[in-house]
């Protein structure tokens, strides 16, 4: 955005609700590029903190202690900051996530201010004019990518890129003619083996933040896009969220073409499926080696039946799976176990953590585990095992349940910890799957239905999502 002028006060907000969530902010002064965080800044005020967590604070962003600020989700979320002195400002780039979150910045608008001669200069980039200007901007970086101008790109590669396109495709292509070379992308480009997977991350990148500024995009496409963004790069959570957001409003018929597309493009790239998992893009748990999972299972439960604290079961998604499936749940990522505390143990539950966890945490361990202790939420704090075996990369969770002698108080909906009857748990039932005998919970229907509702028996791949 160019400008030329003298100011001592930015402000940047948001012309409709949604988070304000940024992770860069640079101004061009003097002829260079400097990033806001090192000008000299009087006062900085943030609408509102998400989650109220000082680590999405306009102060650690300042202070360059975390990558990007937050606010809560607002009618108006805004930042204002203003400078010790007056600075000339000839631009100014404004940069979101990476890994998405495109959407937050769609209606961004920016405002600079002098008070000694009250010159402004504002831009709202819910303009149409402005939309324009970004869209332009991000098919001049896909094209960019295309030809090979901003990466390094075979001439095999480039061909690939363009199809059957053309350089000249890319000069002026309207939102029916992007959205065909999109659909090229997701169906046939994204299955060439010869490609560098970074290039691939890139150019996804680029054309799922196109669809953002383009009224017409296939809707379908840009969820396949997000999949392929999480796919490769697992810190993209959010790209999986924006993913599953549109998927878990689609037909039947197009979440299926998009559970196949990623299924088929784990095994080119990655040797093996991906699925759209409870928490993000994952490997299919079904396509482990059952003897491994089960094996996990079975020197788990016997490491923590030496400490005589108590006894583990299956449980939630796993149990679920097994019985219900015969396998494990398809779009699962982890095994799920729970340790139940024996009675005479719960009396003192700070004396349980402080003292008993740690002997827990040490009988796994000596088993060759690797463990970490989490807590299932910030509202309400208990603390969970998560446990990692040497032999593959499927994780436990082993969540802890404490008997009070009618009930066993454990983790249900929402991971919030609730009183199931104890009946329903124990004592605990030797079950046979295959050719394993596995503790499960003494009533395994009843306890599914705790946990899962009356609607257990029927698959649902939103089920957390839906929480």
């Amino acid at each position: 955005m160019p400008l030329n002028a003298n100011f001592d006060e930015l402000a940047i907000s948001l012309t409709k609700p949604n988070y304000l969530h940024l992770s860069k902010i640079s101004v061009k002064t003097g002829g260079e590029w400097v990033n806001v965080s090192d000008l000299p800044i009087k006062e900085a005020f943030l609408s509102s903190t998400n989650q109220d967590r000082t680590n999405f604070g306009i102060d650690a962003w300042l202070d360059k202690r975390t990558a990007f600020f937050s606010t809560k989700f607002e009618t108006n979320p805004r930042l204002k900051i203003s400078f010790r002195t007056s600075i000339k400002i000839d631009g100014i780039k404004v940069e979101n996530r990476r890994d998405g979150l495109w959407e937050r910045a769609q209606n961004l608008a920016i405002e600079f201010s002098s008070k000694t001669d009250e010159t402004r200069f504002s831009l709202d980039f819910s303009d149409t004019e402005i939309k324009d200007k970004a869209r332009n901007h991000l098919l001049k970086n896909i094209r960019d990518v295309a030809l090979g101008e901003s990466l390094e790109v075979t001439n095999e590669q480039k061909k690939l890129f363009l199809g059957d396109f053309g350089e000249e495709f890319f000069c002026n292509p309207s939102a029916r003619e992007i959205n065909e070379y999109i659909t090229y992308v997701v169906d046939k480009l994204s299955f060439k083996t010869e490609f560098n997977i970074t290039l691939l991350l890139y150019l996804f990148r680029e054309l799922s933040a196109f669809c953002y500024f383009s009224s017409e995009h296939n809707t379908l496409n840009f969820a396949i896009l997000n999949l392929y963004i999480a796919a490769i790069d697992p810190r993209s959570k959010e790209a999986s969220r924006a993913a599953f957001k549109v998927i878990q409003a689609s037909s039947e018929s197009d979440r299926n073409i998009a559970k196949t597309k990623l299924k088929k493009f784990g095994n080119i790239h990655f040797g093996y499926p991906l699925v759209i998992g409870p928490h993000m893009v994952s490997r299919s748990l079904r396509s482990w080696p059952k003897r491994l999972l089960l094996d996990t299972i079975e020197r788990l439960v016997s490491s923590t039946a030496q400490t005589g604290l108590g006894e583990t079961i299956v449980c939630y998604g796993t149990l679920l799976g097994l019985y219900r499936d015969g396998d494990f749940i398809e779009h699962d990522d982890d095994i799920d176990l729970l340790f139940i505390f024996k009675n005479k143990i719960c009396q003192n539950k700070d004396h349980l953590l402080e003292t008993h966890l740690k002997t827990l945490v040490r009988a796994i361990q000596e088993k060759g585990f690797r463990v970490k202790i989490a807590g299932v939420n910030e509202q309400n704090y208990y603390p969970f095992l998560q446990i990692f075996d040497k032999d593959h990369a499927v994780h436990v969770d082993l969540f802890l349940g404490y008997n009070d002698g009618q009930n066993v108080d454990l983790p249900m909906q929402n991971v919030k910890y609730e009183a199931v009857p104890k009946d329903a748990i124990l004592p605990i039932l030797r079950w046979t799957y295959q050719d394993r005998s596995l503790n499960v919970p003494n009533d395994i229907e009843a306890f599914l239905e705790y946990r899962y509702g009356k609607t257990w028996k029927t698959p649902d791949i939103f089920f957390r999502q839906n929480e």
